[in-house]
């Protein structure tokens, strides 16, 4: 269960401070990039697929320790990771995971990229696909498998975490999947037999660096292999009780400045020292008051509907 909780003030809150990933044994051999982009873009799934910094991409404060920052837009479209050729990369079956937070709407031609493969061998953007057909979101999800463009018709939240992940199982017209936060959210055609092939894969903008993502990505995952549906789901941590409880007291008693509240669970665990002690300590209160179900008022449920209902009333 991943918390998203929304306000007037339009605050975002993820919380992954004290939740590990519990992927299962088979998915991490068959990992083939992870970059963590904790001051670095070294590979640290064993393969070897270290990137490098492509004209002054960046690092700052993400989902789990640091995360690249793309300042493309406004006449630079060229920031990016470049991860080199390698056979590793070229499995047909594979799963593609990353969390994104866009920093503004895209443009250029609406499709600017989040991962392009040399030759435009498989490629995934963002944007209004102003270029092929439009769409009604401008943050909306695309992908290019040399058959042409697809719309997913599925769109991504501006300035807020997101989890995304591309799984391709063959050819056939149902074939590639993505899931956002860990649920399957469209199914379309999939990428043609012997691609993507081998080449070297960029991340952020695209494979001639130009049409590049403004914005951050963090936790890159790429897998030699289709992963199944809860697999994926493992991809995305699920808060511990005890982050749930901070949330909800912070919540309701307003006491935490709304900077700090949105950062909780990006940080660590300093950032719950922004809580104050009186507040945890109305915890049973908050729980009861607000929606605690009967005979297990502390469960993660009863508090995550604490917290939407005291996020929901206005600010005093």
């Amino acid at each position: 269960m991943k918390l998203t909780l929304s306000t007037r003030h339009r605050l975002r809150i993820t919380a992954l401070a004290s939740a590990a990933l519990a992927v299962p044994l088979a998915a991490q051999a068959a990992l083939v990039v992870h970059l963590g982009f904790d001051g670095n873009t070294l590979d640290s799934s064993g393969a070897g697929n270290n990137g490098s910094i492509l004209n002054g991409a960046s690092f700052v404060p993400g989902v789990t320790g640091q995360a690249l920052s793309l300042a493309n837009g406004g006449g630079t479209d060229n920031q990016g990771v470049n991860v080199p050729a390698s056979a590793s990369l070229a499995s047909n079956g594979f799963t593609m995971a990353y969390w994104i937070r866009p920093t503004a709407l895209q443009g250029n031609a609406g499709l600017e990229r989040l991962t392009s493969r040399d030759g435009d061998q498989f490629e995934i953007a963002i944007g209004d696909r102003i270029a092929v057909g439009g769409a009604a979101n401008p943050l909306t999800l695309s992908y290019y498998q040399t058959t042409g463009w697809h719309n997913t018709a599925t769109a991504v939240p501006l300035n807020a975490w997101t989890h995304v992940t591309w799984r391709n199982s063959g050819a056939g017209p149902s074939d590639m999947s993505l899931f956002i936060n860990g649920a399957l959210a469209f199914s379309g055609v999939g990428v043609p037999g012997g691609l993507p092939g081998s080449g070297f894969m960029n991340i952020g903008t695209r494979h001639n660096n130009v049409e590049g993502f403004e914005g951050q990505m963090d936790d890159f995952r790429l897998y030699n292999t289709a992963l199944s549906n809860g697999e994926i789901a493992s991809l995305v941590p699920e808060p511990s009780a005890a982050t749930l409880a901070l949330l909800a007291a912070s919540a309701v008693s307003r006491r935490v400045h709304p900077r700090g509240l949105q950062r909780l669970g990006q940080t660590g665990d300093s950032e719950t020292r922004r809580v104050e002690m009186r507040d945890i300590c109305r915890l049973d209160q908050i729980v009861d008051r607000h929606g605690g179900e009967a005979g297990d008022p502390g469960s993660p449920t009863a508090l995550v509907r604490g917290v939407q209902v005291a996020l929901a009333r206005p600010r005093p």
